[in-house]
């Protein structure tokens, strides 16, 4: 996805990633932390709260464990370093200043390129597993809503048909909610 952004992206080798979403579509992993993203795979830094996790969403992704007090940035540093990169694309709409001046701090030698809406637009193109589990998770919440309507009753609460939906959802297969469900009547 960066070899077709053009412009400064072109010397890139590397990506650190640090929002969810694109955390997500690059491996799987939807935990907390950081992703280092390269051609040929992914290395995910996070604390050992979400070790297990992160081997399990990403079985092909290396996971590098941060101790108490370390910096993320250390780890990628040292990732980078390994690769002999010098150019890396960050996702300038996602990290503070903060985060970012402490990324450049423990990185010396590495020069930050800004992604811009790169990975927005990438995530836009579907694949055909993509487009396959979309399709199964409208199913399921249809399927669900379906079962809602039978089992409302007069009387019953918001909560109550929140919790039927959620529960249907979750028996057809879903991981999760996608966002609280909004009741009303």
């Amino acid at each position: 996805f960066v070899n077709d952004a053009g412009g400064d992206l072109r010397a890139v080798r590397a990506v650190v990633l640090a929002k969810q979403e694109n955390m997500r579509a690059f491996c799987g992993y939807t935990g907390e932390g950081v992703v280092v993203a390269f051609d040929d795979g992914a290395v995910i830094v996070t604390d050992s709260r979400y070790t297990v996790q992160a081997r399990e969403q990403s079985p092909d992704a290396s996971v590098e464990t941060i101790e108490a007090g370390q910096s993320h940035g250390k780890l990628v540093f040292a990732q980078l370093q390994a690769r002999g990169v010098t150019t890396a694309a960050f996702e300038d709409e996602t990290w503070s200043v903060a985060d970012f001046s402490a990324l450049c701090k423990d990185c010396p030698g590495v020069r930050f390129v800004p992604l811009g809406d790169t990975l927005t637009r990438w995530r836009m193109k579907k694949a055909d597993w993509e487009i396959e589990k979309i399709s199964c998770a409208a199913k399921i919440a249809d399927d669900a809503f379906q079962s809602l309507l039978c089992a409302m009753r007069v009387g019953m609460t918001e909560k109550q048909a929140a919790w039927l939906l959620e529960s249907a959802m979750r028996e057809g297969g879903a991981e999760a909610m996608s966002f609280d469900p909004i009741v009303a009547a």
